[in-house]
């Protein structure tokens, strides 16, 4: 549609009357009056220019549903539901009685109504209403604590003559004991049993033996090595000792005609067996192991702490035409051919081998005494 303008004044000549009509016919009817802008309002049309819509054409609550059945309820000047629309909940809630202050509580009465009776104070309250000890109320009774369904958590019971008796005390395989018949102890290692007297250890070092063990001065209990033979003697470290030095005496035959001599430290994998060399000692060459009825003490090239409770060997070799003799214990072959090894060499061996596996050992029947210190 092109827009419309008045007259210009002065101007349109001839032309000014048809000007103005179009202009006020886009707002006017040819009988003057107006014509409606809007079309439609919610799909009703406009007569003589007004539309009338009710409640329902936009969605809004009839002035006739306030206050009435099934409509909505009316709020009064506080913005709060009138009390004449409230439902009466008697029948569904429990009413409390008037009356009642601070510290006060209901007390229950299963003769009044909804079982609510009166308001008490806490101190007046019958016992009979909480909850009993254990055992003491009767079970399903309504008014007492412990109905025909209620559970307790409850205690375990154990006879002292169950629980565990200490060692020595209770009779071997009794069932009401503390050591039946499958029972373990844990037992003390083979490093604590070995020197168990304090007086069979050394301060700060760690032995291979009970120093009652190494022999005597006459040599009787000492062994003479064979020539390019590793003879290797197994201890449990008790601490976290460190080594730097291993000490052991000679019998009554010194080392002659020398030429290489050897101590070490192995360390002892559990699983295997297999042996690690952890420290060695410079190559005590020509001179070996020189003194008679004496102790040796053997630097080693570098220290090594230990591991307490792990296993550890004391390994020597000698090469040349007489070994020295070495103090120590003899045992049954029966004895020492038992797992876990106590002793074993191995033939054939120009130095001390970095590995060694339990494979490859014999087993021999002479322990070497031994200390491993600082």
């Amino acid at each position: 549609m092109t827009s419309q303008r008045l007259p210009t004044p002065g101007g349109d000549n001839g032309t000014w009357g048809d000007i103005l009509n179009d202009f006020l016919e886009v707002e006017h009817n040819t009988d003057g009056t107006l014509r409606s802008a809007v079309k439609t309002i919610n799909s009703k049309t406009p007569t003589n220019g007004a539309v009338t819509l009710t409640a329902s054409d936009v969605s809004a609550v009839s002035t006739s549903q306030l206050g009435a059945a099934n409509g909505v309820a009316q709020l009064d000047g506080t913005s709060k539901l009138t009390s004449a629309q409230i439902p009466d909940l008697s029948s569904t809630y429990v009413p409390i009685p008037a009356g009642g202050s601070d510290g006060s509580v209901l007390r229950k009465n299963s003769a009044a109504p909804n079982g609510i009776d009166e308001w008490a104070p806490a101190a007046t309250i019958d016992t009979t209403d909480l909850p009993h000890a254990l055992g003491a109320a009767s079970a399903g009774t309504s008014t007492s604590a412990s109905a025909a369904d209620h559970v307790h958590p409850m205690p375990i019971f154990v006879d002292s003559a169950d629980l565990p008796q200490p060692l020595g005390t209770a009779a071997h395989g009794a069932s009401t004991l503390g050591s039946p018949a499958d029972h373990v102890h844990a037992m003390p290692s083979v490093n604590t049993l070995v020197g168990a007297n304090i007086s069979e250890q050394v301060t700060s070092s760690e032995i291979t033996l009970p120093r009652s063990l190494s022999g005597t001065d006459s040599g009787s209990i000492s062994q003479t090595p064979a020539s390019g033979v590793v003879g290797l003697t197994y201890f449990v470290a008790r601490a976290a000792t460190v080594v730097g030095h291993i000490t052991f005496s000679v019998g009554g035959t010194a080392a002659s005609g020398a030429t290489h001599a050897y101590v070490g430290l192995y360390s002892v994998n559990a699983s295997t067996g297999t042996l690690t060399r952890t420290a060695l000692s410079a190559d005590q060459g020509a001179t070996g192991f020189p003194y008679t009825y004496n102790k040796t003490v053997i630097a080693l090239t570098s220290s090594v702490t230990l591991t307490a409770g792990a296993t550890y060997a004391v390994a020597t070799l000698q090469i040349g035409a007489t070994s020295a003799s070495m103090y120590g214990a003899y045992a049954q072959s029966e004895a020492f051919g038992l797992t876990p090894r106590l002793t074993g060499e191995l033939a054939a061996q120009s130095s001390l081998p970095s590995s060694i596996t339990d494979a490859s050992l014999a087993t021999t029947t002479f322990a070497l005494f031994a200390i491993c210190g600082a």
